[in-house]
């Protein structure tokens, strides 16, 4: 009879413990703040998403009578300690006529779990996933007078030039960010995720977009693992910004700048184009990234697995080129 209880007492505890384990604030589409078309997570603690949440682009009037456009954002998180499950839901943003719409947006904050669901962007320079973070993340470069100035990594110009070819010669400093997204299933009509600072994990997700790079990440020992990664594109860059900038873009569908220690592993890369549009020129590249292992990938429609830029070194072992 005691045991009995016993085991009543235990049973009770564990379904308290689920309970308390599964308890969440949660969001839906009425938590959209009109006016800035977005959910704004201001606290930590874990959040969950109760319904499918879709917005698009806002119009307004400037002060000149303008017809103008905000691209919308459906959760942006300004807290760090954050998780967000999303229940198996989809956040969909789209613009017709504003750039940049993002699924979920992280904002200069840390520690950060994002999982369970689906996130779709679609715009001129879509994504679906970003972090933007806390610090000024720049390399020194020449000017076109051939004088020192900075550069910021969010600048079309400065992505793809190594700090070694700067008159500094100093990599960018990145802070930690612990940023993991897994189990998500994301498309996007330009990148899927772009993530900065050291220590971001995408793992156990499908990420798909409609132009060249999938997965951008800067900083150091990030972890792609167990992904289904799809690129629709093989132009190898944004030619009208190769025109602007008088520069040479290299992409890949795996995308990674100052990623001392990657791991890049057991991956699926997929370049899916037309019946006439051949292979794309390379599935990951590496720009000032030392000691990353890539291992156990297989990668589809690609001319190359790889492509060393900078200061960089990489292991690779066990992957399938189809």
């Amino acid at each position: 009879m005691q045991i009995i209880k016993l085991l009543r007492v235990l049973s009770l505890l564990i379904v308290s413990g689920v309970t308390q384990a599964e308890e969440c604030t949660s969001l839906s589409q009425n938590d959209v703040l009109p006016k800035d078309n977005v959910i704004v997570i201001n606290s930590s603690g874990n959040y969950c998403i109760a319904d499918d949440i879709k917005l698009t682009e806002r119009s307004y009037l400037n002060h000149g009578w303008e017809l103008m456009y905000d691209s919308p954002t459906p959760i942006a998180i300004h807290s760090s300690n954050v998780e967000i499950n999303l229940n198996r839901r989809k956040l969909s943003s789209q613009s017709l006529h504003a750039k940049g719409a993002q699924g979920i947006s992280v904002f200069r904050v840390k520690d950060i779990l994002i999982k369970g669901g689906g996130v779709e962007s679609k715009s001129i320079k879509a994504i679906g996933v970003i972090h933007n973070p806390p610090g000024t993340l720049y390399i020194s470069v020449y000017n076109k007078n051939n004088k020192r100035t900075t550069c910021s990594l969010y600048s079309p110009y400065c992505e793809d030039i190594s700090y070694l070819d700067g008159p500094d010669k100093l990599p960018p400093q990145y802070q930690d960010a612990n940023i993991t997204i897994e189990n998500m299933s994301i498309f996007a009509t330009y990148r899927g995720v772009q993530l900065a600072d050291n220590h971001n994990t995408i793992r156990n997700s499908t990420i798909e977009v409609d132009d060249n790079t999938a997965i951008y990440l800067m900083g150091q020992y990030p972890v792609i693992e167990n992904n289904t990664i799809i690129i629709h594109s093989n132009k190898n860059g944004d030619t009208e910004t190769q025109k602007k900038y008088n520069i040479q873009i290299k992409d890949g569908a795996i995308k990674l700048r100052d990623a001392k220690g990657g791991i890049i592993r057991n991956n699926r890369i997929i370049y899916k184009g037309g019946l006439f549009s051949g292979k794309a020129p390379v599935a990951i590249n590496l720009l000032d990234s030392k000691d990353v292992l890539i291992e156990g990938n297989t990668i589809e429609g690609f001319e190359n697995l790889v492509r060393e830029n900078g200061d960089t070194s990489y292991t690779e072992n066990n992957n399938t080129k189809k």
